[in-house]
């Protein structure tokens, strides 16, 4: 992740922190650290997801395979969970300066216009906590402050 919003932010370098931060990003004189999450949609395990995809054939890994809209999130459980772990992520304590980087992982969702348009919303709680608040969501980093 930190090398992702390294590239999207166009930073001189990047290095993993002490943790905490996870990832340091650098810009000229200046040093941004970053916290990471990951936002799963409920119920999904990273994890498992990679030990059943090791599990296949080459083959078999390269097969696209569907996801039926009956199976996609709704943009309101998309950003009930990014607020539910921005809240967890922050209860940590960390320096007021740090940024956090949230990696909205939740695959499709219902309506990405309203998720788009309800992130400030669902972030909002983190304002206390972090300095900015970044979403990394499919190739786009979106930047957020207070």
């Amino acid at each position: 992740m930190g090398s992702q919003c390294a590239r999207l932010r166009q930073s001189d370098g990047v290095r993993l922190g002490a943790d905490p931060p996870d990832f340091e990003l650098k810009f000229k004189e200046k040093i941004i650290r970053c916290e990471a999450v990951e936002v799963l949609a409920p119920g999904r395990k990273r994890g498992d997801e990679l030990n059943a995809a090791r599990q296949l054939s080459p083959a078999e890994r390269s097969k696209s395979r569907g996801d039926p809209e009956e199976g996609w999130l709704s943009t309101e459980h998309a950003l009930a969970q990014l607020t539910r772990r921005i809240i967890a992520k922050a209860a940590k304590g960390y320096d007021e300066d740090t940024v956090l980087a949230a990696y909205l992982n939740v695959g499709f969702v219902t309506d990405r216009r309203s998720l788009d348009e309800g992130l400030r919303q669902a972030i909002q709680i983190g304002f206390m906590s972090f300095s900015e608040i970044w979403i990394l969501w499919g190739s786009k980093l979106k930047r957020f402050n207070p």
